[in-house]
């Protein structure tokens, strides 16, 4: 099959993938396989305790600027123009060191959410702080507690048909394997922090990148 549990960090490709009964297909970085540990720290991703090693991410940064900035050299850039002055970026690291150097610029600030900072249309409660939690596995044996019922309660529901409140056990087992999946652009995607773990029923392929 495409995705095998032996897939090696650098080599875990953008996987497209659909939802429920959206008919839609969305594409996102395959990050977590059934039984990783994934946790979020302030936009930087771990995996299994380490520090997942895929940098050339976009995170959102506002930029106040004294003047207009000239368009033909941030061509290829993904920004707007909130208000006269003030601009919001889509960049990586590399894009924002060359922002800085512009004597346009006054002031570049992170976007990235605080800790505790709680975004209701997440599956995870905040885009860049969470975790950590285990990516479900066929066969796991999931305890009845607050910790999984917050992570793991609508995802079981949807894909598993599982209903917490008609359970009388101490324990779930699961029935399927799951996968987490992050877009590249941070800050503008749609993956499993609002859409939640994906079955692999639901993964279509991966996306050839050079």
């Amino acid at each position: 099959m495409i995705l095998q549990s032996t897939i090696s960090w650098p080599t875990r490709p953008p996987a497209s993938f659909n939802f429920g009964d959206d008919k839609a297909i969305w594409v996102a970085r395959l990050v977590g396989l059934p039984g990783d540990i994934l946790e979020m720290k302030e936009g930087r991703l771990y995996s299994n305790g380490k520090l997942y090693p895929h940098q050339n991410l976009k995170h959102s940064y506002t930029v106040d600027t004294n003047m207009q900035l000239n368009k033909r050299k941030y061509e290829g850039f993904e920004y707007l123009e909130s208000q006269p002055g003030k601009y919001v970026f889509h960049a990586t690291r590399e894009q924002i060191s060359e922002l800085k150097k512009n004597k346009a610029v006054d002031k570049i600030t992170s976007n990235i959410m605080a800790p505790g900072v709680h975004e209701p249309t997440m599956f995870l409660n905040n885009r860049d702080n969470w975790g950590p939690i285990r990516v479900l596995r066929k066969g796991m044996r999931l305890p009845a507690n607050t910790h999984n019922k917050e992570y793991y309660e609508s995802t079981l529901k949807v894909h598993e048909g599982f209903e917490a409140e008609q359970s009388d056990t101490s324990f779930y087992m699961v029935q399927k394997d799951y996968y987490f999946l992050l877009g590249d652009n941070r800050h503008n995607a749609l993956d499993s922090r609002y859409f939640g773990l994906i079955p692999y029923s639901s993964l279509v392929g991966v996306m050839q990148v050079d």
